[in-house]
């Protein structure tokens, strides 16, 4: 192997010194095809030793791709930079999504643009190969990324038409409310964020259903934005003559929350009001009592999701996907029976 220095290592360069063609090269660089385990050594090598890097820009424009998958969201559902629970999903989505080599593009969906079904500017820009949606996004903008023609997954939500990942919250709150049942309370309240939410009616259908198999006097709770809001409609209800004996929360934010205004209040958890919450984040564990919940495999999920839209890049044709992960209901001191003696 002749040794020439160049500055500036160009892809020429490096068949000329592994003695190759540059479509060698690149297959090899790119991982497409078959090849020897020689010449592949060789081309990495001078790769690894001129220190050697792909213009990902150059090639995107030859190819038509950019080998980035945009990631879209909609703060007031979901709020990446401070729920633990999507920082979790997101982590394992941009991890499996790297090791299968593509990048990731973050990009919020306004109010404004959720009223009249604007896309986002990298659609136009063409600056991603697909679409993944993480949590709720309103339906127009879910239409108007459909029609766009790209690649597309809704992660942690479902929308008819698109390959989509979510959990059985349904399944797994209906075995809480059984837990609650199980125990003997007679009257449960579910309280959830005003927000539309395919995840939040499913696991309130979940809810209401067994409640009523088990005769149980339920109520719900979809009045407020905030946790703030639902401490406040928590007290309402707690003043009422039949206030419930059990409270469910839409996730464990939020039950944390209301468990901390029932403490204020003088009620003893799970003594005087039993609370479940969803998610099976670390609050979930720390709290006091802590918190019976649901656990989700967030970073799981998120590699999944990675997984199935890459698998859309490369077979458009193949029918959609709708992946259901069961979920796990998780028993702490907030309902056990044993904590009230």
């Amino acid at each position: 192997m002749s040794e020439l220095p160049p500055k500036k290592i160009s892809l020429k360069t490096i068949a000329q010194l592994a003695g190759c063609s540059t479509t060698t090269v690149s297959n090899i660089l790119n991982k497409k095809g078959l090849f020897g385990d020689e010449i592949r050594d060789r081309v990495l090598e001078i790769v690894r030793k001129y220190n050697y890097a792909i213009n990902a820009s150059a090639r995107s424009l030859k190819m038509g791709k950019s080998e980035t998958v945009a990631l879209v969201f909609y703060r007031p559902n979901v709020d990446i930079f401070v729920s633990e629970y999507y920082l979790k999903m997101m982590y394992g989505f941009q991890k499996r999504l790297a090791e299968l080599g593509f990048e990731i593009l973050l990009s919020e969906v306004s109010p404004e643009n959720a009223e009249n079904g604007a896309r986002p500017r990298f659609v136009s820009r063409g600056k991603a190969d697909a679409i993944v949606v993480l949590g709720q996004v309103p339906d127009s903008i879910v239409k108007s990324l459909r029609d766009c023609g790209l690649p597309m997954l809704m992660l942690d939500s479902h929308f008819d038409g698109i390959d989509s990942i979510y959990t059985d919250g349904r399944a797994a709150t209906a075995a809480l409310t059984a837990h609650i049942a199980a125990l003997g309370h007679k009257r449960v309240a579910y309280l959830a964020y005003d927000n539309s939410d395919f995840n939040t009616d499913g696991r309130i259908d979940g809810f209401e259903k067994t409640a009523a198999q088990a005769n149980l006097a339920a109520k719900v709770f979809r009045n407020f934005k905030t946790n703030d809001e639902g401490c406040d409609v928590l007290e309402k209800v707690l003043a009422a003559p039949d206030r419930p004996t059990a409270i469910l929360a839409g996730n464990d934010d939020l039950a944390t929350s209301l468990m901390r205004r029932a403490q204020e209040l003088g009620l003893k958890i799970p003594q005087d009001i039993a609370f479940c919450g969803f998610d099976d984040t670390v609050l979930a564990s720390r709290c006091t009592p802590k918190l019976t919940t649901v656990h989700v495999d967030c970073p799981h999920i998120g590699a999944i999701g990675a997984e199935t839209i890459v698998e859309r890049m490369k077979n458009p044709e193949k029918p959609r996907a709708y992946t259901v992960f069961p979920v796990e209901t998780v028993v702490r001191e907030s309902t056990d029976s044993a904590f009230c003696e």
